[in-house]
């Protein structure tokens, strides 16, 4: 039987998942192993989350791409956590730490993709008190190299950095 397998990347960590030629229609119940992956709404099928909403049936009943509101997304990310573009939950801390951690990568490239919305006196960061970016920081916060609002007393030695 022919092998091959599947790269995964989960933040700085990379693996293959091994999938047999012959059974490749068995890759989303393989999926289901890696955490972050979603479970679709009618088959035993994961996909990835950035396979919603691409034009291409990843579910096998089209739970991908319609209504995803049957999709098993998390709902509502702990208080500690952030909540990628793509749907899931990472801890708050890892946003902005130089490694993709979301499969989307909007825990480190969010300010690329968006933060033409901002100006230069007030440019994207990130809010950690709230986990989400924002345009500057609010009063009592300044922003630090990496793009990450601080409370001024904790970032005495902050250079201020414009995007």
């Amino acid at each position: 039987m022919l092998e091959t397998t599947l790269p995964v990347k989960r933040g700085h960590l990379s693996f293959h998942v091994p999938v047999s030629l012959y059974s490749i229609e068995n890759i989303g119940i393989a999926l289901c192993e890696i955490e972050g992956t979603l479970k679709c709404s009618t088959t035993p099928n994961c996909i990835l989350p950035q396979w919603i909403l691409d034009g291409k049936d990843d579910c096998g009943d089209g739970s991908d791409e319609g209504d995803i509101t049957d999709l098993a997304i998390p709902k509502k990310c702990e208080t500690s956590e952030f909540r990628c573009q793509s749907g899931e939950c990472i801890d708050g801390q890892l946003v902005l730490d130089g490694i993709s951690n979301c499969f989307d990568k909007s825990d480190e490239e969010y300010c690329e993709h968006y933060g033409n919305y901002c100006t230069v006196t007030s440019p994207c960061s990130y809010h950690p008190d709230i986990k989400a970016f924002g345009c500057g920081c609010p009063k009592s916060f300044i922003r630090d190299l990496q793009g990450i609002c601080q409370f001024a007393d904790e970032g005495k030695n902050i250079t201020m950095r414009t995007h």
